[in-house]
C-alpha cells in the first residue's frame, strides 16, 4: 500500500471501499452511514473547540517590558540567541501535543457519538435509515466500539511517550527565565484505568498547555532583551504563535490519518466483510 495516499478514517469513502482483491462488496447504505456519520461527529467535536490562540495566556513582550537587570541582561547574544532556539523547538513539540490531544479527544467523541447513534436506533429512539436494516445497525454498532477501542489504545500509547519527556530546555536555561513557582516537571500521562476518559484527556492537556505557555514566555523575555540591544533583526527573533498552532494542529491531524487509519480500516472492514 502507498501509505503517502492513505485516506483519511474519517473522510467519505475511505474505510467502507469495495474490496478489489477478495472481489467483494460491503454493503454500501449501512457503511456509507457509518462514515457520514463519523465524518459529521468530527467535524462536530472540532467545532467546538476553543481557538487555540485564545487559550494562550503569552504575549510577544518588548523591549520596555524587559527590564535591564534581569539575568538575561548578563548573557552574551550568542548564548541567548541559542537558548532562544531551545525555547521556539519546545514550544513548537509542546503545541504540537496539546494539538494531538485536542485530536484525540475530537476523534473520540465522534467515536462515542458515533456509537450512541446506533443505540439509539436499535433502542427505538431515532428512525432507522430506510436503506438500511437492523441487523446492519447492530453490525456496525459492534464493529464501531471495537475500532473505538483500538483507537483509544493505540493513541494513548503513543501520546504517552510523547508526554514522558518533561522539560525541553537546558537547566541553565530554565533558570534564566523562570519565575517563583514556576513547575519545572513537564511531563503528563493519560491513565488509562480512568473512569472518566475524557477528563484525563483534559488533565493532560492542561499539563502540555502549561508547558507551552512556559516555553512561549521563555521566547517571549529572550526575543524581548534581543530587542532592548537592538539585535532582535532576524526572521528567527519574530514570534508568532497564532500561526504555529495553526502549523501544528495541521500536522497532528496529517500524522492522525496516517497513523491508525490503516489499522481501524481494516478492522472495520473485516468486520463487515464478515458480515456478509
Amino acid at each position: 500500500m502507498n501509505v503517502s495516499n492513505l485516506s483519511n478514517l474519517f473522510r467519505q469513502n475511505s474505510v467502507f471501499q469495495q474490496n478489489q482483491a477478495l472481489g467483494q462488496k460491503l454493503r454500501q447504505p449501512a457503511a456509507n452511514d457509518a462514515l457520514q456519520q463519523l465524518s459529521e461527529n468530527l467535524l462536530s467535536a472540532r467545532s467546538q473547540e476553543k481557538d487555540l490562540k485564545s487559550r494562550f495566556d503569552i504575549v510577544e513582550l518588548t523591549e520596555r517590558d524587559q527590564k535591564a537587570d534581569s539575568p538575561l541582561a548578563e548573557m552574551p547574544s550568542e548564548l541567548l540567541n541559542l537558548y532562544l532556539n531551545q525555547y521556539k523547538a519546545a514550544g513548537y513539540v509542546s503545541a504540537q501535543s496539546e494539538a494531538s490531544l485536542m485530536e484525540f479527544r475530537d476523534r473520540l467523541t465522534a467515536f462515542d457519538q458515533t456509537i450512541q447513534g446506533y443505540q439509539d436506533i436499535l433502542d427505538g429512539k431515532a428512525e432507522l435509515n430506510k436503506m438500511m436494516t437492523m441487523e446492519d445497525v447492530s453490525n456496525l454498532l459492534e464493529r464501531t466500539r471495537a475500532a473505538r477501542e483500538a483507537f483509544l489504545q493505540k493513541g494513548m500509547e503513543n501520546l504517552n511517550r510523547a508526554g514522558e519527556d518533561g522539560l525541553s530546555v537546558s537547566d541553565r536555561a530554565y533558570r534564566l527565565v523562570a519565575d517563583e513557582g514556576d513547575q519545572s516537571d513537564f511531563s503528563w500521562k493519560i491513565d488509562a484505568s480512568a473512569k472518566d476518559i475524557y477528563a484525563e484527556i483534559d488533565r493532560a492537556r492542561d499539563a502540555a498547555h502549561q508547558a507551552t505557555s512556559f516555553y512561549r514566555k521563555g521566547a517571549s523575555r529572550i526575543v524581548a532583551e534581543l530587542n532592548r540591544r537592538g539585535e532582535a533583526n532576524r526572521p528567527y527573533h519574530q514570534l508568532d504563535f497564532a500561526a504555529e498552532d495553526t502549523a501544528a494542529r495541521e500536522r497532528v491531524r496529517s500524522d492522525f490519518d496516517f497513523l491508525y487509519s490503516r489499522d481501524i480500516e481494516g478492522l472495520l472492514r473485516y468486520g463487515l466483510e464478515k458480515d456478509e
